[in-house]
């Protein structure tokens, strides 16, 4: 490849600042009840639509997992963003299946949120919501995790898509 054109894509992706390295929030997921899961997250930017976040206390005993995403406008959530998460390849070592937690724009306790579940690349659905909970606050006083149902709920799909 042409040193220069290297050079100028070089300074291209450098201008664009598009990457994330700023604390922004730190939350708990709450159920749509009002409750609250033991985990949360840590969202961080640097005022571009790319987002990085740590899952933390994830399997409700301390565990941090990853993952990043873009802000975008949604149809179904609006402004919002779209992260992934690596938390079933990392605690369970499940790789078929994606998590992709959709965020708000702006982190705030009564937000909404959403996760879903993608299976083997073929499929995907809804696998929990509620609201964003203690936000800027670290305190993870649920009992469960969002995604502690999550093994039962695939397998369930899996039938269900097996009879089909």
């Amino acid at each position: 490849m042409n040193k220069y054109l290297m050079l100028s894509a070089a300074a291209v992706f450098a201008a664009t600042g598009a990457n994330a390295g700023t604390f922004q929030h730190s939350f708990t997921f709450g159920t749509a009840g009002g409750g609250s899961y033991c985990d949360g997250g840590s969202v961080y930017t640097s005022g571009s639509s790319v987002w990085a976040w740590q899952h933390t206390n994830a399997d409700c005993a301390g565990a941090t997992t990853v993952g990043q995403g873009l802000l975008g406008k949604l149809g179904a959530t609006g402004k919002s963003a779209d992260m992934s998460d690596t938390y079933l390849g990392q605690i369970y070592g499940i790789f078929s299946e994606q998590l992709g937690y959709v965020l708000p724009k702006k982190l705030a306790n009564g937000k909404p949120w959403e996760l879903y579940v993608g299976l083997n690349g073929t499929t995907s659905f809804l696998g929990n919501s509620g609201v964003l909970i203690n936000v800027n606050g670290a305190q993870h006083k649920g009992g469960k995790s969002t995604t502690a149902g999550l093994k039962q709920l695939i397998s369930v799909h899996k039938a269900a898509m097996h009879k089909n």
